[in-house]
């Protein structure tokens, strides 16, 4: 993929092969791609040029998906990778075959109670093991919440830890830990 160029299906990106484009933002693209080495589909997120020639961003970046990389929790959206490919910064992260909680409940309504407790309860046991380990999430909001069914039952994901910012490194720099002016 040259710098410049828009990624199309079929492209190599950093070693994954690129399918559909599942979503688009801010600050760039997810696609569904499939993870040849490892043989799993996973969703890539390729940041917009303009984020990736700040070397300023780069660098946040790149050591914040390390922070949101050690988060090993199940309701949270494992970051396999991030790095830079020709020119643009990159996140490969499982692939949640499902939908989000804005799009639920733009489609269903209100959930019941109990619904709404159990989708809760998984993403307040995913800040807690962040908190846990110092990391604080920064973006927490419905369209980062992943929904898929496993095993017959609903299954959170808290996604787009790329905000996540460490306790200490915020306190060591002045910032204060929940900073939603900055996004990622």
């Amino acid at each position: 993929m040259a710098v410049g160029r828009r990624v199309a299906a079929g492209d190599v990106v950093a070693g994954y092969e690129v399918g559909a484009l599942a979503g688009r933002g801010g600050m760039g693209e997810v696609y569904r791609a499939h993870d040849p080495r490892l043989e799993r589909p996973v969703a890539l997120k390729l940041l917009s040029e303009r984020l990736s020639h700040n070397d300023g961003f780069r660098e946040r970046m790149l050591k914040e998906s390390r922070l949101a990389a050690s988060l090993d929790h199940p309701n949270v959206v494992p970051i396999y990778e991030a790095g830079e490919a020709d020119g643009r910064l990159f996140i490969a992260m499982r692939y949640v075959d499902g939908t989000d909680l804005k799009v639920l409940l733009r489609r269903e309504g209100a959930l019941t109670p109990e619904r709404a407790v159990a989708i809760a309860a998984q993403v307040a046991d995913a800040l807690d093991a962040a908190h846990a380990k110092g990391l604080v999430h920064r973006d927490v909001k419905p369209s980062n919440v992943l929904l898929d069914q496993q095993g017959g039952r609903e299954h959170a994901y808290l996604a787009d830890f790329g905000l996540t910012q460490s306790i200490a490194e915020a306190l060591k720099s002045g910032q204060k830990p929940l900073v939603l002016d900055q996004p990622f």
